[in-house]
């Protein structure tokens, strides 16, 4: 019985043992925090505008933390102590900067010294190289097509000088060159040098004015082009303004040219010498490298290069006070200029104090028939996780403001 009873308790001493241990196994590490600071190499704070940082732990190649920079210095919470952490420091997926920190007590400081960016400033020209473009939009876009800069070109063909972080390795910069939707020039690669500015001589494929002749090919049907018998016709061209820039009348073959017509989105309309009605339009974009233009006046299907139908919707979401405004400026009034349907979802509770962002919304409702204003929220919460009562209060105070806006 003795025997029995010893064992017994030895059983319940191991099973105790056993369970403590797991106890202890599971138990919480403890962990740190780090107050991160972020400098150039002048000691000057940096700027942290689109700052991520990835925080590894010991060897580990995935990243245990990944953190969207929001104010410098920047707490780094709950980090288990007795580990040695890499923090790398990325500007808009672009490489800056690593350091290393082995974390032995609950609070630290820590310093990370990154590069000072470097300056460009962009002077764009035409075919030429002695015609400066003005008017065109700027694009300055990571490896991955993200925008991160963006301005219009004076007279003189110059752009703002742009402040931007180094480029390390083989990363680089694109910068995208834009004079109408449909003519884009793309500037590769652009790379940064840390502390250096420099001026950049961008020469276009575009011509300014296209001297060459241009042929326009009218036919009847998809193999015979016009002749006398089929009518008189003149070509008529117009700019995005609807502004007759040119004409050429159709000879009995069919045929008519035009010349010394600047680049850019126009409508070819074949227009009846008799009565002045338009037969039949074709939506051309000239850049100075092109094939003669085919217009077809009995099957106007055939006069547009893709199956085209009003099926594609552009809409801007999360439009606000101050955020990407310039970008999104620009974008509405790219929009506006082409007639193409455009609809703005506003954040009622944070527009309205941006006076640039709201003049242009004024300007395109007037000048685009195709442009729209909707409700996107009051605050960017999602709408389905409000009660019924709040869902009700913020529409309500959404299209309220929109109707005082605008």
């Amino acid at each position: 019985m003795q025997t029995n009873m010893n064992h017994i308790l030895y059983s319940i001493i191991i099973l105790l043992s056993f369970s403590l241990m797991i106890q202890n196994s599971f138990a919480a590490e403890e962990t740190g925090n780090i107050d991160l600071l972020l400098k150039y190499e002048n000691g000057n704070k940096a700027s942290i505008n689109s700052t991520i940082l990835k925080i590894y732990q010991d060897s580990e190649k995935i990243p245990l933390r990944e953190i969207l920079v929001q104010s410098n210095p920047i707490s780094i919470t709950g980090l288990p102590l007795e580990h040695k952490y890499k923090i790398e420091v990325y500007y808009n997926e672009h490489f800056q900067s690593v350091n290393y920190y082995d974390l032995k007590k609950t609070n630290n400081n820590f310093e990370i010294t990154i590069k000072l960016p470097g300056g460009i400033k962009l002077e764009v020209f035409y075919k030429d190289g002695q015609t400066p473009i003005s008017k065109a939009s700027i694009f300055f876009k990571t490896m991955n097509g993200k925008t991160v800069g963006f301005d219009e070109t004076d007279f003189n063909g110059d752009t703002v000088r742009f402040w931007l972080p180094q480029t390390i390795g083989n990363d680089y910069y694109n910068v995208d060159v834009v004079i109408d939707p449909a003519l884009k020039f793309i500037y590769t690669p652009l790379q940064i040098q840390s502390s250096l500015s420099k001026d950049i001589k961008i020469v276009t494929e575009w011509p300014k004015i296209i001297d060459s002749a241009i042929s326009i090919d009218v036919y009847k049907d998809e193999k015979i082009k016009v002749s006398k018998s089929d009518g008189n016709f003149i070509v008529q061209v117009n700019d995005k303004k609807k502004t007759k820039i040119a004409e050429s009348p159709v000879s009995d073959k069919g045929d008519a040219v035009i010349s010394n017509i600047p680049i850019g989105t126009y409508a070819f309309h074949i227009v009846s010498k008799d009565d002045g009605k338009i037969i039949a339009s074709k939506k051309v974009t000239l850049s100075g490298n092109h094939e003669p233009i085919k217009i077809f006046i009995n099957n106007p299907q055939l006069n547009f290069d893709a199956l085209y139908c009003n099926c594609v919707a552009f809409r801007f979401d999360d439009v606000q006070d101050h955020f990407l405004s310039n970008a999104q400026i620009q974008m509405m009034k790219l929009f506006g200029e082409t007639d193409a349907g455009l609809t703005v979802g506003i954040i009622g509770g944070v527009t309205g104090k941006d006076p640039k962002l709201v003049e242009t919304l004024k300007e395109q409702l007037q000048i685009n028939p195709r442009f729209e204003i909707a409700s996107h929220s009051w605050n960017n919460k999602v709408i389905t996780s409000l009660s019924p009562e709040e869902q009700e209060k913020y529409i309500k105070n959404t299209d309220d403001k929109i109707y005082e806006l605008f």
